[in-house]
């Protein structure tokens, strides 16, 4: 796979939090009722940073049937996405000022200590974008880069994360990192974040995943796409990949990946949604 697009949302992303760390910011909870449980070190939630908010919000209803509804009150239009009735993710509005920018999804990840996360992503050769910050209703919540570039969010929520469940048709399956240098970036979650490593087959090549504790949290593997940055990939589980693909581009996505047996058995497709952002749709289990 090939691209020219550098994928620079985090800026956005930055600027996005930045404007929401005053005290009277707000975000709506990860969970519809509160759990007080916690996935310590997995992908608790995920965000779409967009220059089109409307373009994207009606691309994934059609497409996946998810509910998006604005969030009254809420700074930059935050839309809130909801699968089955439970909220899954969200959508922000990327700064006119960067709204020639490509739209990517960020993962968050469930931690204990967001203070003492954050520093360590420093001390192991990430950066902070956004200092710890409280969000009335979110919890505290900091923005940051590991060592390749790759953005993510740290989030303790103050009603706990949302129960692991196994994923449905059109739910979340999967977040992958798409590392520039693999043994770096294990390296760097490891070390930051405490993340144990683990390495397995996936058909002829070697697969590696994250995992916190006994639990495998997210995947790695190198980076396909030419020229663009380290990044994070998120994957939705869909009965049908190529069909979906096929459905995704007439809803205007660009086809990067169309389901072919010489990837994951022709079970994977990947897209790029019409603001621009990376989405894989994934049939699973594989066939």
């Amino acid at each position: 796979m090939t691209s020219t697009r550098s994928i620079p949302a985090f800026l956005a992303l930055a600027i996005v939090l930045a404007g929401t760390s005053c005290k009277s910011s707000s975000a709506p909870a990860i969970v519809a009722s509160p759990t007080n449980d916690y996935r310590t070190g997995e992908v608790v939630w995920r965000e779409l940073v967009t220059p089109d908010p409307k373009a994207a919000a009606s691309f994934y209803s059609a497409l996946l049937g998810w509910s998006i509804t604005p969030v009254e009150g809420s700074e930059r239009g935050y839309m809130l996405i909801k699968q089955n009735g439970q909220p899954i993710g969200g959508i922000m509005q990327m700064p006119a000022t960067l709204r020639n920018a490509g739209g990517e999804w960020v993962c968050s990840l469930s931690v204990s200590d967001v203070d003492g996360v954050a520093r360590s992503v420093k001390d192991h050769g990430g950066s902070v974008l956004v200092e710890p910050v409280d969000i009335a209703g979110r919890g505290r919540s900091a923005a940051v880069r590991d060592n390749l570039g790759a953005p993510f969010a740290l989030l303790h929520a103050a009603s706990g994360d949302p129960a692991r469940v196994q994923a449905t048709d059109n739910g979340w399956l999967w977040s992958e990192l798409w590392s520039n240098n693999v043994a770096s970036s294990l390296d760097f979650y490891a070390s930051a974040l405490g993340a144990k490593v683990e390495r397995k087959r996936d058909g002829d090549r070697e697969y590696t995943l994250l995992k916190a504790g006994d639990k495998d949290v997210a995947g790695v593997v190198k980076n396909p796409v030419d020229n663009v940055r380290s990044h994070w990939v998120n994957y939705v589980r869909v009965a049908d990949p190529a069909a979906m693909v096929e459905k995704a581009a007439s809803l205007g996505a660009r086809v990067v990946l169309k389901p072919t047996a010489a990837v994951r058995k022709g079970t994977l497709g990947v897209v790029l949604d019409p603001t621009g952002a990376p989405i894989a749709l994934q049939q699973w289990p594989l066939r």
